[in-house]
């Protein structure tokens, strides 16, 4: 198929993408009509009267002046990001990739520089960015060289950093020292089999502030493929208050041990069906019975259940939720003895209803009382 050269440049002029050559000062030499477009210039505007850095931002010309140098020399350039100005202030975002020109003498002429508009990738970007601001977690996107490419505002806090400090940092140095290297592994691991998965399982992690100091956290990975390359996306908790809550818990629950094993009174911890579940040492010693033969025995293994008082005991504290009463407890040689009995219902962790029964061999007090009558 022969094509007209009208019609190579129609497809210049109107391409999808920006087309501009520029001479060895950073002259436009030639602009295509969509850079124009995009712009807001005419051609006799640009070509050979405005240069590259006319339509750049500060840092852009900085960028640009670096690059443009080493382009001249390295003949090529490939997606340099930079803003360019439009003439009526905006900024537009563009991604540019060059190669040379030169004479037979290997001397710059001129560059063949493609442009893209990157203001829709880019807003796809900010949406992006924004669902990572919400998100309750800490976020971090690292590359598969762990360079961190993006991290939310709540990142940002957990770990003490500025805005916009923790981009292309190593992800490493988020983690002590002593675990980089390992890590370093761990990361090349992910990527060769990506899938969702919590990060650390069998050992503590812990985090890295700017400032040193370090701090449990709880690491989950996912897989993402972002502006085409895969990525890794952390999802990062500061463990510090639910570890020290789970502490206190423990603490908690070792002092209402000792409590409950050092209790003169026997404690039963019982079941709706009348279940022993646990026993303490007093109950044991009161009821003449190892832990083992109490709950094997049950509540009617341990009250008098001829007593009609039992009944009542136990009827009270389904209607209340709990009851007090006197009641005859059975020894494990079967004796009877008079007991001073108290029991509350509950809910355990799991939701299932339990009770608590707190009682006292009272046969001295009975005996003490008859003599005085």
């Amino acid at each position: 198929m022969n094509i007209s050269e009208q019609e190579l440049v129609d497809l210049y002029e109107h391409a999808p993408c920006g087309f501009h050559s520029l001479d060895s000062s950073g002259v436009f030499i030639h602009v295509n009509q969509t850079e124009l477009h995009w712009l807001g210039y005419n051609y006799d505007e640009m070509v050979r009267r405005m240069k590259l850095t006319d339509i750049l931002t500060l840092e852009g010309r900085h960028t640009f002046e670096q690059n443009f140098q080493r382009f001249k020399t390295a003949r090529a350039v490939r997606d340099l990001e930079l803003d360019f100005v439009r003439r009526d202030g905006t900024l537009l975002p563009v991604l540019v990739s060059a190669t040379a020109v030169s004479d037979r003498q290997g001397r710059y002429l001129m560059s063949r520089s493609v442009v893209y508009n990157l203001t829709d990738r880019l807003r796809s970007h900010v949406w992006f960015r924004a669902i990572l601001d919400a998100a309750p977690d800490a976020m971090i996107i690292a590359s598969r060289s762990g360079d961190i490419l993006m991290a939310n505002v709540q990142a940002e806090k957990l770990f003490g950093y500025r805005a916009g400090e923790l981009r292309d940092l190593q992800v490493e140095m988020l983690l002590p020292e002593q675990v980089r290297a390992r890590h370093a592994g761990y990361r090349a691991s992910f990527f060769v089999e990506p899938r969702a998965r919590p990060m650390g399982l069998g050992y503590e992690m812990r985090g890295l502030r700017k400032d040193g100091t370090e701090f449990p956290i709880e690491v989950s990975l996912s897989p993402l493929e972002f502006d085409r390359i895969l990525v890794a996306v952390a999802a990062i908790r500061d463990l510090t208050e639910r570890l020290s809550n789970e502490e206190r818990v423990r603490r908690s629950q070792a002092q209402y041990r000792l409590l409950v094993e050092n209790s003169m009174d026997g404690i039963l911890l019982t079941s709706p069906d009348g279940a022993i579940l646990e026993a303490n040492p007093s109950a044991c010693r009161i009821l003449g019975r190892t832990r083992e033969a109490l709950l094997q025995a049950g509540r009617d293994g341990v009250l008098d259940t001829s007593d009609p008082a039992v009944a009542r005991f136990i009827e009270e504290r389904k209607r209340t939720g709990r009851a007090m009463g006197e009641l005859r407890g059975r020894r494990g040689d079967g004796t009877l003895f008079p007991q001073e009995v108290s029991s509350v219902v509950f809910e355990d962790a799991d939701g299932r209803e339990c009770s608590c029964v707190i009682f006292r061999d009272i046969t001295a007090r009975k005996q003490a009382e008859a003599k005085r009558d």
